[in-house]
């Protein structure tokens, strides 16, 4: 039983965590995946017009 009540513990406190920092972690990944994509498509436009001028 007290292993329980101590995962139970466990559980709660991870999701008050998470409810705490989903703000961090939500913009912390858009810095991770949505920034590179960005500068993939700025690249990709640019070599694009790039291909454009040259023909």
């Amino acid at each position: 039983m007290p292993v329980r009540i101590l995962f139970g513990f466990c559980i709660s406190s991870v999701k008050y965590l998470l409810n705490f920092n989903l703000q961090l972690i939500s913009m912390e990944l858009e810095l991770l995946f949505f920034m590179p994509m960005k500068k993939f498509d700025l690249i990709f436009t640019c070599s694009h017009s790039w291909d454009k001028k040259t023909q």
